[in-house]
């Protein structure tokens, strides 16, 4: 799965320092890593939980990655426990935790760029005129 990621980034933009070409890199991995959760939790439990469908097993692979674990599905199975949900819970929670960090970073870089915001800060210097 790691091989076919990295794979999948370099085709999709290389070592590019874009920031969109790296939010698509993230949105992609963490669409990857519900999919490969929903679908190796669904393959591993289907057996013991014949009630289960996709959508539990989606609600599974979010609620694990973003480490809130209500336990009303978890897995029973070995294949499902150390097969699927410790790499869940691993990557889930790194790309996550990415996605997040790059977000909080761009909302507190956003304002500073803006160049309206800028100018009308409050400086020490004496007032010029400004269209604030």
């Amino acid at each position: 799965m790691i091989r076919l990621l990295f794979t999948l980034f370099q085709r999709m933009g290389g070592k590019s320092s874009d920031r969109r070409a790296m939010a698509i890199k993230v949105v992609v991995a963490t669409a990857v890593i519900i999919f490969f959760a929903a679908s190796g939790f669904l393959f591993f439990e289907a057996a013991e939980k014949p009630d289960l469908s996709w959508n539990d097993a989606f609600w599974w692979a979010v609620v694990t990655m973003t480490t809130v674990g209500y336990g009303d599905y978890f897995p029973a199975t070995t294949g499902g426990r150390y097969l699927i949900g410790i790499p869940t819970m691993v990557f889930g929670i790194s790309v996550l935790g990415y996605l997040l960090s790059t977000v909080a970073s761009y909302l507190i870089e956003a304002p500073a760029s803006s160049s309206s915001w800028v100018s009308c800060a409050p400086t020490r210097r004496r007032p010029t005129k400004r269209s604030c």
